[in-house]
């Protein structure tokens, strides 16, 4: 009964498919009957559950409530949310370096995130040296002997095909300038533009930044970013392209009123 992923090649994907129907069905499906809304959600979620995918079902709770607390949400709270947003960053890499060697022997415990950690040192460490361009994309992994994880262990990670974090997995590919340019198009500029936008329905608005939430934590722990036709990365893409078309519809409701004024 463990390990759900129906026709998908794997849980995580299956899961985190599962994920973004609920996000889906409670936030933007107001023009459905309620009953056939509570069926899709309670065969979602059991899905979900049995797919034994820790990321989604992990993420799930906290990007719902999110997504809820942003309801009420007007363009004047943005200064007071955007404070609140850096304040909890800053705040979760406080208490990281506070309690850091307190946390050490758990991250390097080797069924921590089922192995993920020992992935990540070879990452970071390519990174280093080569912390402008990268290997290239695509150009880390499975590109034949003359991969770069060969030259940084030998071990079974050689053969996983991917860092399971796609910042990582991005840093080491194109550098400082190309991680910087993918967080900053796909997630930074999305994000703000949802807190600037005037005349948004509230649930369409709860719903992206659910859906960019959703997406932006799961690229933690699996590399989905830039990934090709990666699911999830095709629901990045989506969920950008729609938050972009929100602001030209807006912006060219804006252009109407204007005309009519002059």
């Amino acid at each position: 009964m463990d390990n759900w992923r129906g026709v998908l090649i794997e849980k995580n994907i299956a899961g985190a498919i599962s994920a973004i129907t609920i996000i889906l069905f409670i936030f933007d499906a107001g023009h459905i009957r309620l009953a056939v809304r509570a069926l899709v959600l309670s065969v979602a979620f059991v899905f979900l559950y049995f797919t034994k995918s820790k990321t989604s079902l992990g993420l799930l709770g906290p990007v719902t409530v999110a997504g809820w607390l942003l309801l009420p949400y007007r363009i004047d709270y943005k200064l007071l949310v955007s404070i609140g947003i850096v304040m909890s960053c800053l705040g979760i890499v406080l208490v990281g370096y506070i309690y850091l060697t307190d946390l050490m022997p758990y991250l390097q415990a080797d069924d921590t995130l089922t192995g993920r950690v020992l992935i990540w040192p070879a990452l970071v460490s390519y990174w280093q040296e080569n912390w402008i361009l990268g290997a290239g994309f695509g150009s880390f992994w499975d590109i034949g002997s003359d991969s770069p994880i060969y030259r940084y262990t030998a071990s079974w990670v050689t053969q996983v095909g991917n860092g399971h974090n796609g910042y990582l997995d991005l840093m080491a590919q194109l550098g400082t300038p190309g991680i910087f340019l993918a967080v900053s198009s796909l997630l930074i500029i999305p994000f703000s533009k949802l807190l600037s936008l005037r005349g948004i329905d509230p649930c369409a608005r709860s719903l992206y930044v659910a859906m960019l939430i959703f997406c932006a934590a799961h690229n933690l722990n699996e590399s989905s970013m830039l990934d090709r036709d990666s699911p999830m990365n095709i629901i990045l893409f989506v969920t950008v392209a729609l938050v972009w078309r929100q602001s030209a519809l807006r912006l060219g409701r804006a252009d109407q009123e204007a005309s009519r004024i002059t």
